[in-house]
């Protein structure tokens, strides 16, 4: 009859002070230029977690453990936004997501080769979120927002998962998942299943899986108002008249490792429904009161819609005494496609990515450290109009010119490279170990494209491109006690 009780606790905060009274272009060139904008947003998050675990040997062969844990993340956004001399706003933000639940869990070991685990879970999960503004749209012209926005969802769930060593060189392992979320208490399933075939255990290990689950938390944020979420985003529970996503994959891969290096190739294929999607691709945060922070009012912004991805991923490694190397290499398509639509056929998702590569490597000798890593990937897709045209009457003093783009992310951003480069010393003093580090990030200043604007401009289009920051050096002190 063994016991074991243990209790754990974490808090952690960061802060950001982030204040830009010039250009927001990211133009180097421009940094130096007064422009009318101001922006100045101080931000914090926190997040705290308390836990509590008895485990007990029930039999020689039945282990027990209860877990009861108390979690909350928090948020807060406060922001002072100059969008011309003639108007501010001044708005604090905040987001209080907690969980509270208590999960229980049984192994029983039948054999050495075969183990049965099952379990269940209950948790409650409070969502709520608070928005207080200030806003001056002329001297004489003032408003005052303050909303407040509550949500609760509870959820049961149960399962059970059998994993059994068929043979020496197979493995199975199989699972099923019961939840009951929300105020509807529906009962879904979540089948699982893999299996492990190791003709030699260090030079080939196949693997294959099938997986169906449920997503009930929605991520999404305001697309109107610059009020709030600036930074943070919004976690939705899903409701009767809200489904959770809902997903299902298959993936293989095989894996070898000979001596010091690793290698291994996997390919999957996901599809996903009831994901949400913004309803106006091209909807852009321009206004300042916004229609609000209800979470009716955020749903009314988004579209229930379905999500391809497959993939191709090629890894391999390296690790030996003083030097340590990785490569990694994927193929991949990420798709959406929103009900509705004109062509109603799938597109290129936010941040589609077909071709990548990531490259890493560090020569250790000594207390000395020298590492470079690399990344090289297809950029990320964006909206680029086709034609442009003007609408306006003999009685306008000019016509307003319009962008045509009938198909959402028919063009790229360019390809994306960065190469950084690292130094660092370990020592020991004080009764401490010490680490001393300087950090190159993008080394080669290399101003790749992270967004790209089209906007007309009398008979032409204006391209305005948003690009990244230059070389940026990041210098390190660490101590370990």
């Amino acid at each position: 009859d063994v016991s074991r009780i243990s209790i754990t606790s974490y808090r952690g905060r960061d802060d950001l002070d982030l204040r830009l009274p010039f250009d927001l272009s990211l133009d180097l060139s421009s940094w130096l230029r007064p422009t009318d904008l101001l922006f100045e947003v101080g931000e914090w998050w926190r997040n705290r977690v308390v836990s509590a675990r008895y485990e007990r040997l029930l039999a020689p062969r039945v282990y027990l453990t209860v877990t009861g844990y108390d979690s909350r993340y928090q948020a807060h956004e406060g922001a002072y936004l100059r969008p011309a001399l003639s108007s501010d706003v001044t708005t604090n933000y905040g987001v209080d997501i907690r969980d509270t639940g208590v999960r229980v869990d049984v192994d029983y070991f039948h054999s050495h080769r075969h183990e049965v685990r099952f379990g269940w879970q209950g948790s409650g999960r409070d969502f709520d979120s608070d928005v207080d503004a200030l806003i001056r749209y002329n001297r004489d012209l003032f408003e005052r927002l303050q909303e407040t926005s509550s949500a609760r969802a509870v959820e049961f769930s149960g399962y059970l998962q059998d994993t059994w060593q068929a043979s020496r060189t197979v493995e199975l392992r199989t699972g099923l998942r019961a939840v009951a979320f929300g105020a509807d208490r529906r009962v879904r399933l979540e089948p699982r299943l893999s299996a492990q075939w190791a003709p030699h255990p260090s030079h080939l290990i196949l693997r294959a899986s099938f997986t169906r689950s449920y997503q009930y938390l929605h991520r999404i944020r305001d697309r109107h108002s610059f009020l709030y979420d600036i930074v943070s985003s919004r976690w939705i529970p899903s409701t009767r008249s809200t489904d959770p996503a809902r997903g299902t994959e298959v993936a293989v891969d095989a894996e070898s490792r000979p001596g010091a290096w690793r290698f291994r190739g996997s390919a999957y294929a996901r599809k996903q429904r009831a994901v949400l999607l913004p309803r106006d691709i091209f909807q852009s945060k321009s206004e300042l009161s916004g229609p609000g922070i209800e979470v009716g009012t955020l749903l009314g912004q988004y579209i229930p819609g379905e999500a391809r991805a497959t993939g191709l991923e090629f890894s391999s490694g390296f690790d030996a005494p003083g030097w340590m190397a990785s490569l990694s290499l994927a193929a991949e398509r990420s798709r959406t496609r929103v009900p509705g639509e004109p062509d109603q056929g799938f597109r290129p998702a936010r941040y589609d990515v077909p071709r990548s590569l990531r490259f890493f490597g560090e020569r250790r000798r000594g207390p000395w450290s020298l590492a470079l890593g690399l990344t090289l990937r297809s950029g990320y897709p964006i909206t680029v109009p086709v034609a442009r045209y003007e609408v306006g009457t003999p009685l306008d003093p000019e016509p307003v010119s319009y962008l045509y783009r009938p198909t959402v992310h028919n063009g790229r951003l360019p390809t994306y490279v960065r190469l950084d480069v690292s130094s660092g010393r370990t020592f020991r003093w004080l009764d401490a170990e010490w680490l001393v580090q300087l950090q190159l990030y993008n080394v080669t200043g290399r101003r790749n494209v992270i967004d790209r604007f089209y906007e007309p401009e009398g008979t032409q289009v204006r391209v305005v491109d948003r690009r990244g920051l230059p070389m940026l050096p990041l210098f390190e002190i660490r101590m370990t006690l």
